[in-house]
């Protein structure tokens, strides 16, 4: 039984927070033996037949797209349950037994604090978040059936080396705490995760995406790009950012082409700021037709 960490365990934090958030951050393309020998781990940790065929998009939304395109003759009933609940839940149960009952939380929770917390809060909630956004905003831009279908897509996906942050935490178990026989279910995540970006898995299919190709971040580690993508994928798709906060093309590549009406109905305010400093202040004060009322 696991009672406490060790000093040496404790001090292995750094090295696996560096490990998962590269993990997350990677721009590398789908490396597809890879990710092939991880999906047939995962679908036979759920006692399921491997699917018989890899679909490789470049972007979330293309692969959303791909998905609903072919549900009619190829792509049947998401197993995505099936795979990932059961499986999780099965490693969090043997987890928690092969810790003592009265320190199981403070052991667990000291690892989830420092490795995975750090990694959640250093990358995966910006740059996930985020993605997650414009995708969604993609979609609810899409006109009426395609629409509602790629929506349905969207949200049969698993989210590959953006799951990094809670893989991290059974990789430290794994690894340091010696949880081999715990954790092995989910080794084909773990494989998942390190070679790919998002995917969708079926009965007879796979449809997985390429990571992106480019990340930009500030000094703050946040998504910020002020002469193109934050973040961008092979077929082009991506997210605008300054600063952490999403924004449109136009703000990034002609803010001077802003009106001030346009910036003057912004609801957001974040981005309403970031309209304001990247027109000119003095430029849409003069537009508003400002007064000065005070110069104390």
């Amino acid at each position: 039984m696991i009672q406490e960490l060790t000093k040496e365990q404790e001090a292995r934090f750094p090295e696996f927070i560096k490990k998962w958030t590269d993990i997350c951050l990677s721009c590398e393309p789908v490396d597809l033996p890879r990710f092939t020998r991880g999906i047939e781990m995962a679908y036979a940790a759920a006692g399921l037949k491997p699917p018989g065929e890899i679909i490789v998009c470049d972007s979330h939304f293309s692969a959303a797209l791909k998905a609903q395109s072919r549900k009619d003759y190829s792509v049947r009933n998401s197993v995505r349950n099936s795979v990932r609940n059961s499986v999780t839940y099965s490693v969090r149960n043997s987890v928690r037994n092969s810790v003592s009952n009265s320190v199981s939380g403070s052991v667990c929770n000291s690892v989830s604090d420092i490795v995975w917390r750090s990694v959640c809060d250093s990358v995966f909630n910006s740059v996930f978040n985020s993605v997650l956004n414009s995708v969604q905003n993609g979609v609810r831009d899409s006109a009426g059936s395609v629409r509602n279908s790629t929506w349905d897509s969207l949200y049969e996906m698993n989210f590959g080396s953006h799951e990094a942050a809670w893989l991290s935490l059974y990789s430290f178990m794994r690894e340091v705490l010696g949880l081999k026989e715990e954790t092995e279910p989910l080794l084909g995540f773990m494989e998942i995760a390190q070679s790919s970006g998002w995917y969708a898995m079926y009965d007879n299919c796979v449809i997985v995406q390429h990571r992106h190709s480019e990340i930009h971040r500030n000094s703050e580690g946040r998504l910020h790009c002020e002469t193109g993508m934050a973040v961008k994928y092979r077929d082009g798709w991506g997210v605008w950012a300054i600063g952490g906060v999403t924004v449109d093309e136009q703000i990034v590549m002609k803010p001077e082409t802003q009106t001030v009406e346009q910036i003057r109905l912004e609801s957001n305010a974040e981005v309403k700021r970031i309209r304001i400093e990247r027109f000119g202040w003095d430029r849409y004060l003069t537009g508003i037709d400002a007064k000065e009322v005070d110069s104390r």
